[in-house]
């Protein structure tokens, strides 16, 4: 098993410097410490790791903590708020663990004689044990966040640090073997755990020093343990120890730790403020964000209903359990929730609608968040019968535990948080602290919402009646009963509450007094109401479980229409002169105050045909300037003012590599021949497909070895690619063998056809070779030994000269003679790319004494005339892909980095200056593709953009799916493909056609 900190990068690029990765592993010291910190009292079952992990280091589905982090001198350096999910070991193994992650884990619960695991032996062994996720989400003094997570599993034996990712940098540390933290057993009282990461070594070891109580700002703690921990990196010259002592607290976890430069010197000391089962110390919590509100009125211009996001990381159906609600922050967010799973705030404003953070609790939350915008706060409810409170940036505050489920969304009075639960209660806490101000019993569970109506908060109890409630002290001023359960949200307006019961009708109730104005019954006998009634100036309108709307009259009652064809679900949202209602199939229907039919948007047309469309159980959300709704496969789509600006790509076809006549191989390339296609896939075999259907014949499987990640090329009827050593050429259409020639070392870059002549390049250990080959018969015609090489490149050619990238040299096309050879610093990688005057050659490099310690990446601009350097652009700490290549669009050059996230860098070609700069929300997935003035990239989510090249806009996305392409398999030499007006995306085992953006 290797370490490693790019994950799913089975080529690896230059490998990490040591101090690079010795920051990386201190920013994880936290993770070590503090990730298996967690407790609920009502925690009755004993994890695999037995009862003293139980008692001083528990952990539990859902549970959350805040710390904050000291300097030295006192001031806050940041604050951390930690999240734990138990993972479900099948489904995480499949989908969600990177490769270099899966191997920890497997080598985790190899026995003794055993080399490997099947994936039944795996997850049998991981049913034995718990699989932890625990995010981290840190919050600095300058209001800067940064998301890192840590995987952990505990066994029998004790628990084990796997892994820990920055989101940021999209960087993981592979601790091979897991790192021992804690043993099942205390008693030893010290243990010890070595081995490495990455290139680096470690050594951990730990020991209890006493035990005893511990004083907090929290109280205190009666039964404590004091540990002390060591961890150590080694690059085999020097060694880089810290130190943290710190103390767990029965049935609390980390209470309090200090951090140590390896010596006396304290660097930093943490103190819990907050917990899942502690209150808070309200002075400790973060400042609030202070940001403004946008506009949240809807424009009732022209609409287009489009797709925002989804609920699941990896693309599986997670059904909806709340309608989104709009956060407005900076960027703005939409939270949605799953049915146990995550609450999810979406970036309303990103292109793909992804995850800015996630929490999870132990239960579902069935009622959406409030957002308290005095305080810049959520509020929500769980099935696990607590309330939370979470900054709107996703930090946990503090929450306060129920007698059961809360469902009732929360209601924001003054100081005040308002809200229900089924154990029969209604609850008033502190909106700071959580601290309880009052509660009032009802004689049924409570899940209906508050409203504050005229002063006077009104909620309803399953026990059949609205009751109005002093908010400040709970008492009550008066009852009003109907004849079944009040669940649906209370709706107040002009200080008239309205009340809709499962007995059927619809009460509009003075919110002064208690008194009745008119009560209706909607639909027929055996209806039911749950939903909340929607609230015009003259009228009021409701959907009922016979999923029909209802109009009445909100002066009187009376009955105005009742629709009787389509099929409703939810609250109705009133825009402007208009009426927004869904539809349980997936549409969308905008009617006039008359029940006339305006218009109707369908999820199905809006995503193609290829495209599932789901339907709503609820009604649509407003926010931003557009309404949005989650449908039930977890998809939240934005109807509103249409984005002109950027296409909306819809898929002509696709086909998937796990059907005949494939063989559950993933694609690797697509390149035109003639009117057909030929699609290569990594297990080198090769198909014609036909560009209109995606109909594939088998063509022929060509030799080489290892896995097939470098494209062919075609001229005429002759497909040239290169496998391993060997270089084939394969006759078109019928895949007969013309010729093969073998090198000597490998090849990262497509050769190249010139006439009738191929030139191919190889790298061997100690350099590489520059062949050319007779493109009929493949007979040598000369080569040319190619020294100081990072990684081998490419060549080009143009007016009989041969241009190579590694290292920066011509040679004449005829003969092999060397025209120039360019003296730069640095390690030339990659592919090169030459512009369409042919007087500048571009080349990427890697900076530093060696490939292997780089200091970032920089481009070189050469003269072709003599190979003099015409400008450099240093990148920084952006390092390049050696089997990638530089691209050029008109004067602009385009550059692929593989740092962190992958991002793209957009260069004025004359001068080297940046232009623009492309920095995923989630990995790059594979490589790049510029044709027509326009970049061509994936995301590991599954999703396809396109940008402008000149300007770095997007002109054209496709959103349509939710995958995590970097666990199902290659990520590195994957790239859409643009031929003939036609994008095709390989996305592991799918290949999908898009009609291309203009």
């Amino acid at each position: 098993m290797q370490s490693t900190l790019s994950p799913e990068q089975p080529l690896p690029a230059s490998p990490p410097r040591w101090r690079d990765l010795l920051g990386l592993t201190l920013l994880f010291g936290v993770v070590i410490l503090v990730g298996l910190a967690f407790l609920w009292p009502w925690l009755t079952r004993v994890t695999p790791g037995g009862a003293a992990l139980d008692r001083y280091m528990p952990l539990r589905q859902g549970n959350a903590q805040l710390l904050v982090r000291y300097n030295p001198d006192g001031t806050v350096r940041q604050w951390e708020s930690l999240n734990q999910v138990v993972l479900p070991g099948t489904r995480s193994v499949t989908f969600e663990l990177s490769q270099g992650t899966r191997d920890a884990l497997e080598s985790l619960f190899l026995r003794e004689g055993e080399s490997d695991l099947s994936f039944d032996d795996l997850i049998a062994r991981l049913n034995n044990a718990e699989l932890v996720q625990t995010r981290y989400r840190t919050l600095d003094a300058s209001g800067q966040l940064t998301d890192t997570m840590s995987l952990s599993v505990r066994d029998a034996s004790g628990d084990y640090l796997v892994s820990s990712y920055n989101y940021a940098t999209a960087q993981e540390v592979l601790w091979t073997p897991p790192l021992l933290t804690a043993p099942s057993d205390f008693s030893a009282g010290s243990w010890r755990s070595e081995g490495t990461i990455g290139a680096l070594g470690y050594e951990w070891s730990r020991r209890v020093l006493e035990s005893g109580p511990y004083e907090s700002a929290l109280g205190r703690f009666q039964d404590c343990l004091r540990f002390e921990s060591r961890h150590t990196l080694s690059n085999g010259e020097q060694t880089f120890p810290t130190m943290w002592r710190e103390w767990y607290c029965a049935g609390v976890g980390l209470v309090a730790e200090e951090e140590f430069d390896g010596g006396d010197e304290m660097t930093s000391r943490s103190a819990l403020v907050s917990s899942s089962t502690l209150w808070p110390a309200p002075d400790s919590l973060p400042a609030p964000l202070l940001s403004e509100a946008p506009d949240n009125s809807p424009d009732d211009a022209a609409w287009a209903l489009s797709r925002l996001g989804g609920l699941d990381p990896n693309g599986l159906s997670l059904r909806s359990t709340i309608p989104p609600v709009w956060i407005p922050t900076e960027p703005p967010a939409l939270l949605v929730a799953g049915y146990d799973g995550d609450v999810v705030a979406l970036d309303a404003s990103a292109l793909d609608g992804s995850a800015r953070w996630r929490f999870r609790t132990d239960g579902t939350v069935y009622s959406p968040p409030t957002y308290d915008a005095a305080r810049e706060r959520l509020y929500f409810g769980s099935s696990d019968k607590r309330l939370y409170a979470l900054d709107a940036r996703g930090i946990f505050l503090w929450s306060f535990k129920t007698g059961d489920n809360v469902a009732s969304r929360p209601l924001v009075v003054d100081n005040l948080v308002i809200f229900g639960s089924e154990d029969r209660n209604v609850y008033a806490v502190d909106a700071e602290s959580g601290a309880l101000r009052w509660k009032v019993e009802t004689g049924g569970a409570v899940v209906s919402s508050a409203a504050l109506v005229g002063g006077t908060v009104v909620i309803g109890s399953d026990d059949g009646a609205a009751y109005g409630l002093d908010p400040r002290t709970g008492e009550q001023r008066w009852l009003y009963v109907t004849g079944g359960a009040v669940e649906a949200p209370i709706a107040g307006a002009d200080g008239v509450a309205y009340v809709a019961s499962r007995d059927g009708t619809l009460s509009a109730v003075d919110g002064a007094s208690g008194e009745a104005l008119w009560v209706r019954r909607v639909g027929g006998a055996g209806n039911i109401l749950r939903n909340a009634p929607a609230i015009g100036e003259s009228q009021v309108w409701v959907v009922d479980d016979f999923d029909r709307l209802t109009a009445l009259d909100r002066a009187t009652g009376r009955q105005l229409w009742r629709g009787t064809e389509e099929i409703y679900t939810g609250t109705p949202l009133v825009v402007g002169e208009s009426l927004l209602v869904a539809g349980e199939s997936g549409t969308i229907h905008q009617l006039a105050f008359d029940g006339t039919e305006e218009a109707r948007w369908s999820v199905a047309d809006a995503l193609g045909a290829d495209d599932t469309p789901g339907g709503f159980d609820f009604g649509p959300a407003v926010g931003g300037g557009a309404a949005w709704l989650a449908d039930d496969a977890g998809i939240v789509r934005r109807l509103g003012p249409a984005q002109t600006e950027v296409a909306a790509l819809s898929p002509l076809w696709f086909v998937s590599a796990t059907e005949p006549p494939f063989d559950f191989s993933s694609y690797m390339a697509v390149v035109e021949y003639q009117d057909s296609l030929v699609t290569m896939m990594l297990d080198r075999t090769l198909y014609l497909m036909d560009p209109q259907t995606g109909d594939t014949t088998p063509i022929t499987q060509f030799e080489g070895e290892g896995l097939a990640v470098v494209p062919p090329v075609i001229s005429g009827n002759t497909l040239v690619v290169p496998g391993g050593d060997t270089l084939s050429a394969i006759n078109l259409p019928d895949g007969g063998p013309l010729w093969q020639f073998q090198g000597e070392g490998v090849s990262y870059q497509p050769a190249t056809i010139a006439g009738d002549t191929v030139l191919w390049m190889t790298e061997q250990e100690a350099g590489g070779t520059l062949y050319t080959l007779d493109l009929e018969t493949g007979e040598p015609r000369w080569e040319q030994p190619l020294q100081g090489l990072g990684a081998v490149g490419g060549a080009l050619v143009q007016d009989e000269t041969v241009y190579v990238s590694t290292p920066p040299a011509a040679f004449d096309l005829q003969t092999g003679d060397p025209l120039w050879q360019a003296e730069v610093e640095g390690w030339a990688v990659g592919g090169a790319a030459l512009n369409e005057a042919g007087d500048t050659f571009f080349v990427g490099l890697l900076e530093g004494e060696s490939s292997e310690s780089s200091d970032g990446g920089a481009v070189v601009a050469l003269d072709t005339s003599n190979g003099e350097v015409r400008w450099r652009a240093t990148l920084e700490a952006e390092a390049l892909n050696f089997l990638e290549r530089l691209w050029l669009s008109g004067d602009t050059v385009i550059v692929l980095s593989i740092s962190g996230k992958r991002p793209i860098i957009a260069l004025d070609a004359a001068t080297g200056e940046e232009r623009w700069r492309y920095d995923p929300p989630v990995p790059r997935y594979g490589g790049i593709t510029v044709a027509d003035g326009q970049v061509w990239l994936m995301l590991e989510t599954g999703q396809l953009l396109a940008f402008d090249a000149a300007s770095g806009q997007v002109v054209a996305r496709f959103t349509g799916l939710e995958l995590t392409l970097s666990t199902l398999g290659y990520n590195f030499a994957e790239r859409p493909s643009v031929i003939q007006g036609t994008v095709y995306a390989p996305m592991v085992n799918l290949l999908i056609a898009f009609e291309r953006s203009q």
